[in-house]
């Protein structure tokens, strides 16, 4: 479920600045009942770093946007 969801990600930022995945998705792979909020928010943002992507949790109940990290050596 986790590639599904890269997959998605990866072919919508080919063609877009940013994927938004809305909280009834986002909640299947990060269920907001964790103990602790900051291990869910932990665990979007090392899939997002894994994949390259910059990850911005809009707001709680809403959904999660992923953009792609700039790169550093663009134009050099």
């Amino acid at each position: 479920m986790v590639e599904l969801l890269a997959e998605h990600i990866r072919e919508e930022l080919e063609t877009h600045l940013y994927c938004t995945v809305f909280e009834s998705a986002a909640e299947l792979l990060w269920p907001r009942n964790q103990p602790k909020a900051a291990d869910r928010v932990a665990q979007i943002d090392a899939f997002a770093k894994t994949h390259g992507w910059l990850a911005t949790i809009t707001y709680p109940g809403h959904g999660v946007t992923f953009r792609k990290l700039p790169s550093w050596n663009a134009g050099r």
